[in-house]
């Protein structure tokens, strides 16, 4: 599968309830029936679906109704600076286990500070909080800007992902399973 597709499928994830709203028998959603909770998440789903601009971390941004154009100007400015660091000093060592133990340390020292089972996306940048599916969304994104292969595991009450799936099949775990 490739990087874009597993991407997507973390962005569904998020987008489940948009798409689950409508109380009809006729489960087709058409885009002028989408309801956005503000313009920066119509501009993001726009440019997506009419011109395939592939912005993973602002559309992940954008789920959230309370994101400001300010906001989004900081956290992708200090998450780039972040994703430049971590792709040079990866580019480094070739060993698949020393790059995903270093992506996944760097990642969780830098941004994860407090589990919440409801938390979006953009409050891993406004205050630390994340669950299974935010972490796995920022891992997905480092992983594809540093041309990692990786593949989104699911299960009913989880989600994580597995680098080098073909080989090391390394997982990437953002919280512990059985005690969140």
């Amino acid at each position: 599968m490739h990087h874009s597709c597993k991407i997507i499928c973390l962005l569904f994830l998020f987008c489940i309830p948009v798409f689950s709203q409508s109380s009809t028998s006729d489960s087709i959603i058409y885009p002028h029936e989408v309801k956005y909770s503000s313009g920066f998440e119509r501009l993001k789903h726009t440019r997506y679906f009419s011109t395939g601009e592939k912005d993973y971390f602002g559309l992940f941004l954008a789920t959230s109704s309370e994101i400001n154009e300010l906001d989004v100007i900081k956290y992708e400015r200090d998450f780039n600076n972040f994703l430049e660091d971590i792709r040079m000093k990866t580019a480094v060592d070739g060993k698949p286990e020393k790059k995903i133990k270093f992506i996944y340390k760097t990642t969780h020292n830098q941004y994860f500070k407090k589990y919440e089972l409801q938390t979006g996306f953009a409050e891993i940048f406004r205050n630390g909080n994340f669950n299974c599916v935010t972490a796995s969304a920022l891992y997905g994104i480092i992983l594809n800007k540093c041309n990692i292969t990786f593949e989104v595991r699911e299960t009913p009450v989880h989600v994580y992902l597995i680098a080098y799936p073909d080989k090391e099949k390394i997982k990437i775990e953002s919280t512990d399973p059985a005690a969140g």
